[in-house]
This record gives structure tokens, sequence and C-alpha cells, in this order.
């Protein structure tokens, strides 16, 4: 059965000791950590800045059983300056970190891929490898796109991130994630929607208000049976709803993180 990771968007106003904290109560192998704060222009995490802060993370997670397998995010812009990079990619690699997240915004095909490239080549240097998220508003929209560009990288370490809710309104299928080379699934993220969303509501539903694994339209059992069995699986449900109506970390986790283990557990039974 896939491992399952504990993504930081879930419980976004956790900080990092609370996060694997929680990961560990509800049986996570991983997690996701944040490294770059949202702001403009963004900034570095205590993960990246304070070496104690990281010793101190790591002894909570060898505590916990929890280790990180992503580390979020890295944008690749026209003006992505990648040895910027280095310190997060140091530190992510110091904390045990598997594969980073990459979203692309940068519509020269060209561009992208050198920048693509000098990324894989820069995070192998550390031993990571690099995951792009494709999303259907950004300039990679679609997972065919996202295998174009690893395909044309022909980097041992460049992967996908393929995400339900984005697969699904990018207007990708299942069978469409079943036929891609297996090798280039670098990890998955589960939630649950309708079929379909106003396009000036993605953006919202994305980052604020998904759906609880079961309760929506995504062909949830088919998507997890299409991936390869040792992928980890992100759970990536942000229900501002719930937190606005006083729901805390650790219980909106726990409905989550119960409900995609028997999505998970089900379609692993077939």
């Amino acid at each position: 059965m896939n491992p399952i990771s504990l993504e930081q968007l879930t419980v976004e106003e956790a900080g990092p000791m609370e996060l694997v904290a929680i990961a560990g109560e509800l049986g996570c192998q991983h997690v996701s950590l944040f490294l770059r704060t949202p702001e403009r222009p963004p900034q570095w995490y205590p993960v990246v800045t304070d070496a104690s802060f990281r010793k101190e993370l790591a002894r909570r997670m060898a505590g916990c059983g929890v280790t990180p397998y992503t580390v979020e995010f890295f944008p690749l812009s026209p003006r992505a300056n990648v040895d910027a990079y280095l310190p997060a990619f140091e530190s992510a690699a110091e904390l045990g970190a598997r594969r980073m997240s990459v979203l692309v915004s940068d519509s020269d095909e060209e561009r992208r891929l050198a920048n693509f490239c000098q990324l894989c080549d820069r995070a192998a240097q550390f031993g990571l490898g690099v995951n792009v998220e494709f999303v259907a508003i950004t300039q990679l929209p679609s997972l065919r796109e996202a295998l174009r560009l690893v395909s044309r990288a022909s980097r041992p370490n460049a992967g996908i991130m393929v995400d339900t809710l984005h697969l699904m309104r990018s207007g990708g299928t299942v069978a469409e994630l079943a036929a891609a080379p297996r090798h280039f699934i670098g990890g998955a993220q589960l939630c649950d929607g309708p079929l379909t969303m106003a396009p000036d509501r993605q953006l919202f539903e994305a980052i604020s208000e998904r759906t609880i694994p079961g309760q929506g339209e995504f062909p949830l059992r088919e998507f997890v049976r299409a991936l390869p069995p040792d992928v980890p699986i992100g759970i990536e449900v942000p229900l501002k709803s719930l937190r606005d109506r006083g729901a805390g970390a650790r219980e909106r986790a726990r409905i989550v993180v119960e409900a995609s283990r028997r999505i998970i557990a089900e379609a692993s039974s077939v």
C-alpha cells in the first residue's frame, strides 16, 4: 500500500514541529515541508535559515518516525535564479527530504527546459529528486505537458507530482495517468471535489477549500491504482470552512487522513 504523507497545505497554520507531531500521531510516514513564505518577495522559513531549528526538527521527526518526502515549493519563472535555491537544497538534504516540488511560470518552452535542467542538476548534487507539478492555471497546464518537459530534460532525478485536483481540473484522466511511464511519477497528492468547478473559483479551491476524500466525485480509487505502489500519496485537503468553524489542525488532519487511508486501502485490496 502506498505510504502516506501529511501535506503542509492541509494544516497550513501548523508549524513544522506541530506538523510532524500530527503526522506521527496519525501514523503517516511522511510530511511535506514549506521552505518559502508565500509573501512577495518570499523569504526562507527557519527550516532553511536556523541550524538549531533544523537540529530540533530532525530530532522530533526521528522520535515520531516521520520523514520529509517533499519540500515545497520552488518557482521556475523566466528570471529564476537556481543558485539562490542552494541553501534550501542543503537544508532539505540535511533533514532527509527525498524530492522538491516545482511550479512553472514560464511560457517559453526552451527557456523553462533549460532552467528545469539546471534545477535538476543542482538538486542532484544534494541527492534530491525534482517533481514538477502541473496546474491548469499555470504555464504547465497538463500531465501531457509535464511529461513532455521531463522527457525532454532527460534527467534521472526528474519526475512529476500528480495532484488529483489538478489532474481533474486540467481535463486529464486516470487512464492518461495509468499510461504514463511509471518512472516519471515522483509523487502524488489526494483530495476530492466536484467534477466541474467554475474557472474563477479554481484558485480558491486549490489553496483553501477542497473536498474530503470520498465525499466528492473524483475517481479516487482508480487514481490510486494508477500509481506505482511505492510512491507516497500526500494528503492535501485544505478545509477553510472547517477551520473557520473552529476545527483545529489536528482534527482536520485526522478527518482527511482517515478518509484517505480508507480510499487507499480499498484501492490496494483489488
